[in-house]
């Protein structure tokens, strides 16, 4: 139950990264028509898209550490 409860919280950390990434892609520079430096300046300095990026980072380390549970459950059995 417990590699569940962690998957799903990984899901929908990853979720919300991706729907704040979202949110903040309208505001950035598009890459390939702006200098790279600009682009990654905004993504740095943009709120939603760094909120994004920790709770995209989180979700795949639990997603990680689930997988990992999982795994040495099935295998003790």
């Amino acid at each position: 139950m417990t590699v569940v409860l962690i998957t799903l919280a990984a899901t929908l950390l990853i979720q919300l990264g991706y729907f704040l990434w979202k949110l903040s892609a309208d505001g950035q520079p598009k890459i390939g028509g702006a200098p790279a430096l600009q682009v990654m300046r905004a993504m740095v300095t943009d709120w939603r898209w760094m909120l994004g990026f920790a709770a995209t980072s989180v979700g795949w380390v639990l997603f990680v550490q689930a997988t990992a549970l999982g795994t040495s459950a099935w295998c003790s059995h």
